[in-house]
């Protein structure tokens, strides 16, 4: 069994998602369409280029969730309610 795929990337520009298995994909799967075809497909814009999105996306969420648990860890030592 495969794990859940986190990024897909879609070559030839067409905007539609035929032929690929979304079902594979985690809720939070990012979808990147490319203009060249697969043959064509350089590092840097077919690849590299949503490889980095996807790592800043990954970075900004767990940046967000470990602000999250130390505002909740603050307010209860402060003796307020977290919600």
């Amino acid at each position: 069994r495969s794990p859940p795929l986190d990024v897909l990337i879609r070559s030839s520009g067409v905007r539609r998602f035929s032929d690929f298995l979304l079902w594979q994909a985690c809720s939070g799967a990012q979808i990147h369409f490319v203009d060249a075809l697969w043959p064509e497909l350089d590092l840097m814009s077919g690849l590299v280029r949503p490889l980095l999105a996807y790592q800043r996306a990954v970075w900004s969420e767990k940046r967000r969730q470990r602000r999250t648990l130390r505002i909740n860890a603050l307010a209860r030592e402060a003796g307020g309610k977290v919600e």
